[in-house]
């Protein structure tokens, strides 16, 4: 793989880098359009800091770089403050949850709030019609899918999501597994809130297999990028090694073994990790495809021309990732196939039920 200077200010930045070519002042402005897209503005802050002088960005560059970060953090502690009013609606009414993403990952960061995140996913296994009953007693509840519901909770439509559970897999068999494994781990991830957040988290063992589960939604729907293997990266580390065994089980059980271990091989690729750190073996064949796809994609498939470039009727976009979800039948074959028999489920799900 040719050189790719934002891995390597990534690396440098996550204390795992082995140097830093220098750029010309062009370049550096790729570099700060290609972070911006992939969403590690806050994250490669360090790696610039860390530059000498005569190597680091260009002043100009620079001021935009760290008025981005500064940005980022004033961002994520407003994140915080309305996870914890969030979280404390629902536990004052008797509704246990956890954050998920978000805030619950970028704990462990060398500097959280440097991790640039979006909305607030928090989970509330309460049942669906608990919770959407719970929910319109008290806002404006937007579109519900299978997953979660977005509403204005927090008096601003699009801040929140609120869960019925974490994810989904497209293939019923595997789905059943994962709502089994969900159901199983509901009443340890929403029992303790952190000390200093103030509300419930992920605990690393969790976090990892979902952010598995999380990284395939994204390939199949939307792209994936850098922060997503940061994320990765960081939970990795904070995983003791006497879960390693039991998280690898359960990878092999939801079908997504194979990927986690082309994701292990991008990380020990991009990051230099430790297969001793990982629960399961790197691919690095794998793990080459992926962080290549990972550089074209950027954050959400932002930078992707192959996703951007979807236009036309729902049908021709579903069709569209549908095809471009085929090349990654390999790591998970009945959940590609199954797509197209879970979105038409779905519709027909939500329209049974009043929720399109």
């Amino acid at each position: 793989m040719e050189r790719q200077p934002l891995l390597e200010l990534l690396s440098l930045s996550m204390g795992c880098g082995i140097g830093f070519e220098p750029l010309d002042d062009s370049a550096w402005k790729d570099l700060f359009m290609q972070a911006r897209e992939q969403a590690v503005l806050g994250i490669t802050m360090q790696g610039l800091d860390a530059l000498p002088r005569t190597e680091g960005a260009p002043l100009k560059i620079y001021g935009s770089w760290a008025l981005a970060s500064e940005t980022i953090e004033a961002r994520s502690l407003d994140r915080q403050k309305l996870a914890r009013s969030i979280y404390g609606l629902f536990s004052s009414a008797g509704l246990p949850c956890c954050v998920l993403k978000g805030p619950s990952v970028a704990r462990f960061y060398p500097q959280p709030l440097r991790r640039q995140s979006g909305d607030i996913d928090i989970w509330v296994p309460a049942g669906r019609k608990k919770l959407l009953s719970f929910l319109r007693g008290r806002c404006k509840v937007g579109a519900v899918v299978y997953h979660h519901c977005e509403c204005d909770i927090s008096g601003k439509t699009g801040e929140v999501e609120v869960h019925f559970t974490p994810s989904w897999m497209n293939s019923p068999r595997l789905n059943k597994r994962l709502q089994r494994y969900f159901a199983k781990s509901a009443a340890a991830e929403t029992a303790c809130p952190d000390p200093e957040l103030g509300f419930c988290v992920t605990s690393p063992q969790f976090s990892f297999v979902f952010g598995i589960v999380h990284f395939w939604r994204h390939m199949l729907d939307e792209g994936i990028g850098l922060r997503h293997l940061a994320d990765l990266y960081y939970t990795a580390l904070s995983i003791p090694p006497q879960s390693y065994e039991e998280i690898s089980g359960q990878l092999r059980d939801l079908g997504l073994y194979r990927l986690s271990c082309a994701l292990a091989g991008a990380l020990v690729l991009a990051f230099g990790l430790s297969a001793s750190s990982l629960p399961v073996p790197p691919d690095t064949v794998q793990g080459t495809i992926l962080l290549q796809d990972m550089l074209l994609s950027g954050n959400f498939g932002r930078s992707d021309k192959a996703l951007q470039a979807q236009t036309g009727s729902r049908c021709e976009a579903a069709l569209a990732k549908f095809r471009r979800s085929m090349r990654y039948m390999h790591f998970c074959p009945s959940d590609v196939l199954c797509a197209p028999l879970f979105k038409l489920w779905q519709f027909v799900w939500r329209a049974i039920n009043h929720y399109l």
